[in-house]
């Protein structure tokens, strides 16, 4: 009995620390856009993003993706299949538009030489655009999956998925406005009102897989 006591033990730690990368990396993919409204990269608000601000964003979406299978496993009787693949598109999405698009704008702002006059515009590479759209559009589907997972479910109340999928679509549509602090300002509330949501569901994780049974009964 020893030996499941201490398998059980292990898997609540282990949802524990899952729990907290989860709410400590929704802090940093908050922080990076509004990090960079003070420190903007070399290019202004219309170029790529600082070094400090996608930092905070690249180191924030690993913690998130390190929390999320913990996140699935717990309420995988409700999530089933479909779930997973939601859960899935969303790291996907993750990767690519939070990552991958972070790791890029460093390159930007560490390869671009002396700083560009605020009234030249440079427009950025196309291969950029599909990465920044192709993940949104990942994100936004899986989001909106698993918010209609959560929503039917029984284990967590109804309003958690409404704000991963309405959270999930701001994101989506912060993208194309034209005005970069509006823009950020919108995205800032997306990541807040889906990632809120996520680490309020996040926080049940201990409850809802129950007391560890006493192995002397």
């Amino acid at each position: 009995m020893s030996g499941v006591q201490s398998q059980v033990q292990t898997s609540h730690a282990s949802s524990h620390l899952s729990r907290w990368a989860l709410i400590i990396g929704s802090i940093g993919v908050i922080l990076g856009p509004l990090l960079n409204l003070l420190i903007p990269g070399p290019l202004g608000a219309n170029g790529p993003g600082s070094i400090p601000s996608n930092v905070f964003v690249v180191v924030g979406a690993i913690l998130v993706l390190v929390g999320l299978p913990a996140f699935y496993r717990s309420y995988a009787e409700q999530m089933k299949t479909v779930g997973k693949i939601g859960v899935g598109l969303v790291c996907a999405g993750i990767i690519l538009a939070l990552i991958v698009l972070g790791l890029v704008q460093i390159y930007a702002d560490l390869t671009i030489p002396s700083p560009i006059p605020s009234t030249i515009v440079v427009a950025p590479p196309l291969g950029v655009v599909v990465l920044a759209f192709g993940g949104a559009a990942v994100f936004v589907i899986g989001g909106v999956i698993v918010g209609i997972k959560m929503i039917r479910g029984s284990n967590s109340p109804r309003w958690i998925g409404w704000m991963l999928i309405i959270g999930s679509i701001i994101l989506f549509f912060s993208a194309p406005i034209p005005n970069p602090v509006l823009s950020t300002a919108v995205e800032v509330v997306g990541f807040v009102i889906f990632f809120g949501s996520l680490d309020w569901a996040a926080a049940r994780i201990g409850s809802s897989l129950g007391v560890p049974p006493n192995p002397a009964v």
